[in-house]
């Protein structure tokens, strides 16, 4: 990771917008790792929250529980929402040693900005002989075209080296270097905004900043235009997902 995070200042907007991940996806983690036992529970990249806000309700109410992040600013917003869980500021793959033996590990959209070949032997080396580390993905379905396609062609446009498959990361096989057993579970799923609020969500995301920062007005006025075009008759926008959770276990 980089001395700066790159959500410093978006975490009010990130924890209001940014999309959740589904109930399902947390009854299958826990029905694959007994989270009814576990005594301590690590989500690296917290962020402001968005995981444990599905994840605690399956965990006893004496696990211990420590969100990891590396922005103060999303550290804040998480703590404020659930002052229980332990925060810590910091790189996670620094920082999980001192926590073992931890049950379950979890990572949501931070994967991608991990040291991952560090991490991964990190976290393997820091659960406990029956652990797991769970990484979640939220992903707009843009191979189902539509408006989901169509903004991913406009970020392409306006945001500065953003292209759609840059969180094309094999993490199947990544698990697989480190942990002898990996599960995959895709859970597919819908989302309606209103242009508003999708424009809202939009603002909170890294590339849809940087595409305001390289062209201003001009990008503001087209992400305006996409929405108005793709709304229904009643003025909503259907958002297709696709939210993956890699399982590895030892």
């Amino acid at each position: 990771m980089s001395s700066a995070s790159p959500f410093d200042g978006l975490a009010e907007d990130y924890d209001r917008e940014r999309p959740r991940y589904p109930r399902s996806a947390f009854e299958w983690i826990s029905s694959k790792c007994d989270l009814a036992s576990a005594t301590t529970v690590v989500d690296v990249g917290a962020g402001t929250g968005i995981v444990l806000e599905g994840l605690l309700p399956h965990l006893p109410a004496d696990c211990r529980v420590v969100g990891i992040d590396y922005s103060h600013d999303m550290i804040q917003v998480g703590s404020k929402k659930f002052p229980d869980v332990e925060w810590i500021q910091g790189e996670a793959e620094t920082l999980l040693a001192p926590l073992a033996p931890i049950d379950l590990i979890t990572a949501g959209q931070s994967y991608q900005w991990l040291d991952r070949e560090r991490f991964l032997a990190e976290a393997y080396a820091s659960l406990n002989s029956r652990g797991g580390l769970a990484i979640m993905q939220n992903n707009r379905d843009y191979h189902s075209g539509g408006f989901a396609d169509a903004y991913e062609t406009l970020l392409e446009t306006f945001s500065p080296g953003y292209r759609r498959d840059y969180r094309k990361i094999d993490v199947q096989a990544e698990l697989r270097t480190t942990f002898p057993t990996v599960n995959l579970k895709q859970f597919r799923w819908t989302q309606e905004k209103t242009p508003e609020q999708f424009m809202g969500m939009s603002a909170s995301s890294t590339q849809s900043q940087a595409a305001l920062h390289a062209r201003g007005t001009e990008y503001t006025a087209a992400l305006k235009a996409l929405t108005a075009e793709w709304s229904s008759a009643d003025g909503l926008l259907t958002i297709p997902y696709v939210t993956e959770v890699y399982l590895g276990q030892k």
